[in-house]
């Protein structure tokens, strides 16, 4: 009898830890589904410890406007030749193309990360 009741309050304590564990993320998300944290495309729900279960679509990716870009670059850089923020030794201009121009042996370009 006495093991009937130990394993009856084991049982009790579990369920209370878990229902806890899983109102944490109920209070901060809600007990519907909400918009992901990790993206803008997926949706969510509040499993059991915890945890998070979202959807896992292929979010499209955002819409650069190539001129914020490169007003950005001109901003932060000028628009003429400058140091290259990647190594010491080459010379770079910001490009129309949401691209970083660079001088080195040849010239190439790559995405500037703002």
């Amino acid at each position: 009898m006495l093991k009937y009741i130990v394993l009856f309050c084991f049982i009790i304590i579990s369920t209370l830890v878990v229902s806890q564990e899983s109102y944490d993320c109920v209070r901060k998300y809600g007990r519907r589904s909400f918009k992901s944290p990790y993206d803008s495309c997926n949706t969510c729900k509040c499993g059991r410890m915890n945890k998070i279960f979202c959807t896992k679509k292929v979010c499209p990716r955002p819409q650069i406007d190539s001129r914020i870009v490169y007003l950005k670059c001109i901003r932060r850089y000028g628009s003429g030749l400058f140091r290259s923020p990647y190594d010491s030794c080459n010379k770079c201009k910001c490009g129309i193309r949401e691209n970083l121009t660079m001088n080195h042996a040849k010239t190439y370009i790559t995405d500037l990360k703002m």
